[in-house]
């Protein structure tokens, strides 16, 4: 079977593509870390918070199996959205957690136990109760109105 000189370059071209896919994957990996937000700990709680941008996300989402509670903020329409501040309390009624500015996702490792979440946004307030067992991670979407 002959090969046309066009047909040729083509296929050379693919097979350099598949070639190189593994590695160009690599190295995307690779760079991701330099997109990770900072990794902040508060009264022995982790948390993390980010996710502007495709690169800042994807990076974020590659540490997902650290945390027990996921936290995503979006508006009406889908978009993500940050600025967010956060609350935290314990059945106690105790201030377990306080962030402010965060992104459009929260990542955050609790202890076992029923929390309050309280969410401020644009003097938008929004509330929801969760409970962490070490069995699961727990993910909360927020949807905030336009």
């Amino acid at each position: 079977m002959e090969i046309n000189g066009k047909l040729k370059g083509i296929l050379v071209a693919c097979l350099l593509v598949m070639m190189a896919s593994p590695a160009l994957a690599r190295e995307n990996r690779d760079n991701s870390s330099q997109f990770l937000p900072k990794v902040i700990q508060q009264d022995g709680i982790t948390y993390t918070t980010g996710g502007y941008g495709l690169n800042e996300r994807h990076a974020l989402e590659s540490t997902v199996k650290q945390y027990n509670l996921i936290v995503s903020n979006a508006d009406k329409k889908g978009e993500f959205t940050g600025d967010i501040e956060f609350l935290v309390t314990n059945k106690g009624k105790h201030e377990t957690l306080t962030v402010k500015d965060a992104g459009p996702l929260l990542y955050a490792k609790l202890p076992a136990g029923n929390y309050v979440i309280k969410a401020v946004s644009n003097h938008k307030k929004l509330e929801r109760t969760v409970s962490i067992t070490g069995k699961k991670q727990d993910r909360m979407y927020l949807i905030w109105p336009s």
